[in-house]
């Protein structure tokens, strides 16, 4: 059942991303093709890895479904930290193009993004650690080795594989 609703949703996925790319238009037809959404790239790349999970680690339905849900919830997380190390960042070179910006301004917002790494890896950690927990130790460590080798995969595509393939990474 849950191996239909995964290829069901891997085919919409596709389909949409087909119309993404497809001109709505003839006038649409001249002008560049635009990528598709982030979103859309994060719920193609979570399909991915679930579908390489399953394939290798042998996921029962429960697990697939479990493990759905913690890669979601990691995109969310990643998301949210996002927005706000680009707004972090965004007031940090606000603090250098002004010259009048006192020192303790600077010592705060370095504390501050100090700060937001820490949480973020905690909470990283944390639903790595929940995402395990979904595995058998067997299969923990078939993720830890897979992870690896898809790691792997995207370091030496390098950025050149970003742009013509179906992204497969997955970073802690």
């Amino acid at each position: 059942m849950v191996k239909r609703v995964v290829l069901v949703a891997f085919m919409v996925v596709a389909t949409l991303y087909g119309r993404a790319q497809a001109p709505a238009t003839q006038q649409d037809a001249v002008a560049p093709q635009t990528t598709p959404s982030v979103s859309g790239r994060r719920d193609t790349v979570r399909l991915f890895i679930v579908h390489k999970m399953r394939e290798n680690l042998g996921l029962s339905d429960a697990q697939t479904l479990q493990v759905l849900d913690v890669l979601e919830a990691i995109d969310q997380e990643r998301e949210i930290e996002g927005v706000a190390r680009r707004a972090l960042l965004n007031r940090m070179q606000g603090f250098l193009a002004d010259p009048a910006t006192p020192e303790a301004a600077f010592k705060e917002a370095a504390a501050q993004f100090q700060k937001s790494q820490e949480q973020n890896g905690t909470k990283m950690r944390d639903l790595e650690a929940r995402l395990l927990n979904t595995l058998s130790p067997k299969q923990q460590v078939q993720f830890i080795i897979l992870r690896r080798q898809l790691l792997e995969e995207v370091a030496q595509d390098g950025f050149r594989g970003r742009a013509g393939r179906a992204p497969g990474r997955f970073r802690q």
